[in-house]
């Protein structure tokens, strides 16, 4: 405690404005052997692991986006309906897995959980997401991504090798248009070069929002 109390003082000293210790704060004291949650963290001992919660919150997101796509396969009128449902659910479910690297931040739920020390817990989420895409994808028609290469991306080879995460600060205009072909079909080849850029910002900063949302609340 006498250590804690020292640690307050030198921070207040530096301006800045750490939790003193009570019943309602945020800062403990407690032996570093005990286990403890942090930011969606779970330290114990040595080990740095995701805590359960932020766990399920995730596997919540990716049920989310196969209980839609079911929707939109029910509400499906043509062959194109159907392809266009398959083609934005694959790219729904692959943009949560792997995330993305959007105004030069590499960002999503495996990204914000980069340091933990082992990949147990994703290769179990990776199962999840396999037995969730035979319930809803029985023919094989959406291929989910893989957590494990997500999070050993970012520590092989050079920044500029890195293919498996989309960098949507890369894309041309002829790539965003591709995108946007998942979602309006055959209009998005007739947008102008304008129409394009400006639906794809306002699409991405949508799906960068969602991203977000899986990591929100986790102090």
């Amino acid at each position: 405690m006498c250590a804690a109390m020292e640690l307050i003082t030198e921070l207040k000293k530096l301006e800045l404005n750490p939790h003193d210790f009570g019943l309602d704060s945020k800062s403990k004291v407690a032996s570093l052997t005990e286990p403890f949650s942090f930011l969606g963290y779970q330290i114990n001992g040595g080990s740095i692991l995701i805590r359960h919660e932020s766990i399920l919150k995730f596997e919540s997101s990716i049920a989310k986006i196969f209980t839609a796509y079911k929707h939109k396969q029910a509400d499906a009128r043509s062959r194109a309906d159907m392809e266009r449902a398959e083609a934005y659910c694959q790219w729904k479910l692959n943009l949560r897995i792997t995330g993305c690297i959007f105004e030069g931040k590499r960002l999503g739920w495996a990204a914000y959980f980069s340091q933990i020390t082992t990949t147990a817990q994703l290769r179990a989420v990776n199962h999840t997401i396999m037995k969730l895409k035979d319930r809803f994808c029985p023919r094989g028609e959406v291929r989910p991504k893989s957590l494990i290469k997500t999070f050993y991306e970012p520590q092989r080879g050079t920044k500029g090798s890195h293919r498996y995460t989309p960098n949507f600060d890369e894309l041309d205009i002829g790539q965003k248009r591709e995108v946007q072909a998942i979602w309006l079909g055959a209009e998005a080849m007739i947008l102008t070069d304008a129409e394009v850029e400006r639906r794809f910002a306002i699409k991405v900063s949508k799906a960068v929002r969602e991203l977000e949302e899986d990591i929100a609340h986790t102090s």
